[in-house]
Order: structure tokens, then sequence, then C-alpha cells
């Protein structure tokens, strides 16, 4: 039993969630992707820049009432190191592997792959942690996440570019 509920519950549950949902239509959309794209194109890359746009607006109204504290960077800071460090590690490995089968495009690119270790930590949790768990206590968080993930980037491009 979680949260006084038996396992068939719990799925039923878990099946009428909105994100189980938006993977199931994805899933099924696979089949008409060259249709899509042959003839959605535009349509597509104006719903992407409105939901883009959409959500970063609704994300900073939803972010500018949650309160920061010095306590929540040093919080934050941690394990903003720690996946820094495991997501080096990871395409580390990956372009060694690449390296052995030379494969140019990652070669090439790997200032851009390594970026991706300071990347912020994704708002969508806030969202679905206040849904779910009618909570949000991440959002401090997560905000502090991403302004300590602007500094390391600016960090690394100024020494990418510095190196160059």
């Amino acid at each position: 039993m979680l949260n006084g509920q038996d396992l068939t519950g719990r799925i039923r549950q878990t099946l009428q969630a909105p994100p189980v949902w938006a993977l199931f239509v994805g899933l099924g959309m696979i089949p008409f992707g060259p249709q899509f794209e042959a003839y959605g194109k535009t349509v597509y890359e104006l719903l992407k820049f409105i939901m883009s746009f959409l959500g970063m607006a609704i994300l900073g109204i939803w972010l500018y009432q949650t309160k920061i504290c010095a306590a929540d960077f040093r919080r934050t800071l941690l394990p903003f190191a720690w996946r820094a460090v495991t997501y080096f590690a990871l395409i580390s490995l990956f372009i060694g592997v690449c390296w052995s089968l030379d494969i140019r495009l990652v070669l090439e690119n790997k200032s851009t792959l390594y970026l991706l270790c300071f990347l912020p930590p994704a708002a969508n949790i806030i969202v679905l942690e206040t849904h779910y768990l009618k909570s949000g206590r991440s959002a401090a968080l997560i905000a502090c996440g991403t302004c300590i993930s602007i500094g390391a980037i600016a960090m690394y491009v100024a020494a990418v570019l510095l190196i160059r």
C-alpha cells in the first residue's frame, strides 16, 4: 500500500497522469513523423516558440514568488558540483569511445559537449512537485541552481575563448 492505495490503484492513477498521456500520444505519432515534417514544419516551429516563450514566462512568474536566501545557494552548490563532475566523467567516456571509433562530429565539438556539465537543473521538476506533492519546496533550489549555472557557463565560455 502506497499512500493508502493498492498497487492497482496506483498504476491506474499513474496511467491517468498528463505526462503519461503525452508520452502515449508522442509514441502514437511516431509513424506519422515524415508527414508532420513535410506538411507541418512551419506550424511546429511556431508552436515550439510559443510553448518555450509561455513556459519561460510562467516559470519566471512562478519563481518571482519564490524567496531565495544565501543558505539556498550553499545547499545547491554541492549537488551542482557533483552533477557537473558526473556529467564530465560521462562525457569524457563518450568522447573516448568516439575517439576510438573516429567519430569526427563528436571530436570536433568536444567543448560544446562539455557545456552540458553546466546546464541548470530542470525547472519542470518544480511543476511536477507542485502538482503531485503540492509543495514546490525545490523552487528555491532550482532557482539557485539556475543562477549558479549561468555563472558557471559564463566562466566556461570565457575559459574556452581564452584557450582558443
